[in-house]
């Protein structure tokens, strides 16, 4: 592919160009070079690619083969947006929205981020999804927020799959269906999205929408515990200090707290403190 590449953008394709840069900043198939890549996004850019111009102002935001400058970053996003490339808008409102070499406006933030959603981009929607949940730039929609969730679900985003499950377990915005959450949380957890996982183990735990079955409550734990989420690891540590689907397994229970307290679980550093005055 990328001698292909190399061709392709040698002979004049912007597209080519980016490409190529794309796999000499990861050195997928070639030697990664990243200063290499910002100048072929650059070129790609030049030529009048879209991703191009997105790819360069990401390596400016993230010091990736240049030195880091927000203000670039700024200007090829814009390039990039006006171009009709969701992605380019979505980083102009990330920028708005986190304040990094703007002022921090939430209605901007909103506006690209309806831009990105219109040009196609499952990450703008759920963006703009998560505003209209929270309050952000605009009035309190939760109708509105399922809604683009479900759109950004439909486009294969699974984070916003397992949001929509978790609005349509907890009844905001759309009616409860908890056969819904669960098929929700499957997408979600069948592609390692730990929440999804957790939240999967929690309806097989109280049998919502599934058959109880603490037994496949633990299995979905597990898998959330070790893809890093919080809540999993605590709720395995549960199933183990209890015996619920495993035999009792105090220490593994400890362990497990601890874990999910690492990782900023609350409620499972409180529950060390017990573990510890159990001990004295």
């Amino acid at each position: 592919a990328s001698k292909l590449f190399r061709q392709v953008c040698d002979g004049g394709s912007a597209r080519g160009c980016n490409d190529l840069g794309h796999l000499m900043q990861i050195g997928k198939g070639v030697p990664q070079n990243k200063e290499r890549a910002v100048r072929l996004f650059r070129k790609s850019c030049e030529g009048g690619e879209t991703f191009g111009c997105t790819n360069l102002g990401m390596a400016f935001l993230n010091a990736n083969g240049v030195a880091r400058d927000e203000a670039k970053a700024k200007t090829y996003f814009t390039q990039s947006c006006l171009g009709e490339d969701g992605q380019g808008c979505r980083q102009l409102g990330l920028l708005y929205a986190n304040a990094r070499g703007v002022s921090k406006d939430f209605v901007r933030a909103v506006d690209f981020y309806q831009r990105s959603c219109g040009y196609g981009d499952a990450r703008g929607c759920t963006l703009l999804a998560e505003m209209y949940a929270k309050a952000l730039g605009v009035s309190k929609n939760l109708r509105k927020a399922s809604g683009l969730y479900r759109q950004a679900c439909d486009w294969s985003f699974v984070e916003a799959c397992v949001q929509l499950g978790f609005m349509t377990e907890n009844a905001q915005g759309v009616r409860r269906d908890y056969g819904k959450a669960v098929d929700l949380y499957r997408i979600g957890c069948e592609v390692g999205n730990a929440r999804g996982c957790n939240n999967l183990g929690r309806m097989y735990h109280v049998g919502n929408g599934v058959t109880k079955d603490v037994g496949k409550a633990v299995t979905f734990y597990r898998q959330a515990c070790d893809g890093g989420n919080a809540k999993g690891c605590s709720n395995l540590g549960i199933m183990y200090e209890s015996a619920l689907g495993v035999g009792q397994d105090l220490k593994r229970a400890e362990t497990l707290y601890l874990q999910a307290c690492d990782m900023g679980g609350e409620w499972a550093c409180d529950r060390l403190e017990t573990f510890k005055d159990a001990a004295k």
